[in-house]
């Protein structure tokens, strides 16, 4: 859309840092929270426009040259107005400070500017979606890097090979909302770049996106980075830990370093117990947990979940819903008065592993029978659908979302367990 552009601020430097974001997605609801009081959901509502803010804080508090942004801003007018209102004037206020703002365009992304709030502020390149474009970016008269970058189309075709570095002295870094084929961190749909391409074009490094968790894809020669999501927005593993952006230090002409800077308000994480005795046992463990984590992850509230190995003497207890909400309300209650706050989202027992299913269908008693039964149905997508929607709800209080298909396994498997305790408790 704009075709170059010029930062006029202060004599040679040195050395330049930039900063690159993605799939900031503004405004997106938190998945699987549930309910909650008050002070916490004004606090996850307003999560992703929080780091938002704090990226732009950076930026400006490091003087960066340039923000990158691959794709993954937000949503239409759907989403409401505020998300659009609080993107443009971030931009502002980078593009006020001399920042260099490039945008790659996401597959879900405003293509005809911000409705809300009318078209994208002066001075911040967009690129157009027909073909990669390049950008010098110079402050006082220095040529710090060229910029290359493509927002995506509708068909999802691969880009990659389109791209070229030319002749413009380095280096060269190419924005683009795209993940890496094959990779773990990538989301479900839309485009995907194999590396083998991605390696083949000349570039320094690849600012892309498309990804829930930070992935270091290539450590220079050429640098290919994911940086994940500025803010987890659930409990799903690649949405926990630590979310933020990268700081690419440019030295001599060359990409030196890439660091992670945290920029999450509402930090979501997981804990994992091996083992406890009992429901006590275990609601000692959990909260001595909490309050290191709380020591860990200074100035962030936490989403907390617990996951309790299913050979742990406590995980059968845990098959109870009241015994469940007992345990999450003590949890609850023990955090109240932390600030910032730690709120308990979910206890559960996690799922059999497969030794101890492969032990349970050598038997030839009727919990054989039940492990025989939640094979078939994870092996028949449409029966299975079935059964969930006539047959989980004791489970229901284990959820806090509408019933998704990925989430089918995890059910039956609670399922089978919840049933096989029964017989167990009947035949004792």
């Amino acid at each position: 859309m704009r075709g170059s552009m010029h930062f006029i601020m202060s004599p040679i430097m040195p050395r330049s840092v930039v900063l690159h974001a993605a799939d900031l997605h503004l405004d997106a609801p938190f998945e699987g929270v549930g309910r909650t009081p008050s002070h916490v959901a004004a606090a996850v509502r307003d999560a992703s426009l929080g780091a938002w803010d704090a990226l732009v804080e950076l930026a400006i508090t490091r003087n960066v040259a340039a923000v990158l942004l691959a794709g993954g801003l937000c949503g239409g007018l759907e989403r409401g107005v505020r998300a659009q209102v609080r993107l443009r004037d971030g931009l502002v206020r980078l593009t006020a400070a001399g920042i260099g703002v490039f945008i790659a365009l996401g597959e879900g992304d405003p293509t005809d500017g911000l409705a809300a709030v009318g078209d994208w502020p002066p001075d911040v390149t967009v690129f157009g979606s027909e073909r990669p474009s390049s950008v010098v970016l110079e402050r006082g008269g220095v040529r710090l890097a060229t910029v290359h970058g493509v927002s995506a189309a509708l068909e999802q075709r691969d880009p990659t090979a389109r791209f070229a570095r030319g002749d413009t002295a380095g280096p060269h870094l190419a924005v683009l909302h795209a993940g890496v084929a094959g990779r773990a961190a990538d989301d479900a749909s839309g485009v995907a770049s194999r590396l083998a391409d991605l390696r083949a074009v000349d570039m320094d490094y690849w600012a892309l996106g498309r990804s829930r968790a930070l992935d270091y894809v290539s450590r220079a020669h050429p640098w290919i980075v994911q940086p994940g999501t500025p803010q987890g927005r659930g409990l799903a593993a690649q949405e926990c830990g630590p979310k933020g952006a990268m700081l690419l230090t440019i030295e001599d002409g060359v990409v030196a370093r890439v660091d992670f800077e945290p920029l999450d308000r509402v930090r979501c994480l997981c804990v994992d117990v091996l083992d406890a005795q009992d429901p006590a046992a275990l609601e000692r463990t959990l909260g001595e947990r909490a309050a290191v984590l709380r020591d860990e992850h200074p100035g962030r509230a936490l989403l907390l979940t617990a996951r309790v190995d299913a050979a742990a003497a406590a995980s059968r207890a845990l098959r109870s819903p009241d015994r469940r909400l007992d345990l999450l309300a003590a949890l609850r209650r023990a955090a109240a008065a932390w600030e910032p706050f730690v709120w308990w989202v979910d206890v559960h027992a996690a799922p059999p592993a497969a030794r101890q299913r492969a032990a349970v269908l050598a038997g030839d008693d009727l919990s054989a029978e039940v492990e025989r039964c939640r094979a078939r149905l994870a092996g028949d997508p449409q029966q299975c659908a079935r059964f969930l929607a006539r047959r989980f709800e004791p489970l229901r209080d284990a959820w806090t979302a509408e019933l998704d298909a990925r989430e089918a396994d995890e059910l039956l498997d609670e399922a089978a367990a919840v049933a096989i305790d029964a017989l167990r408790e009947d035949g004792a």
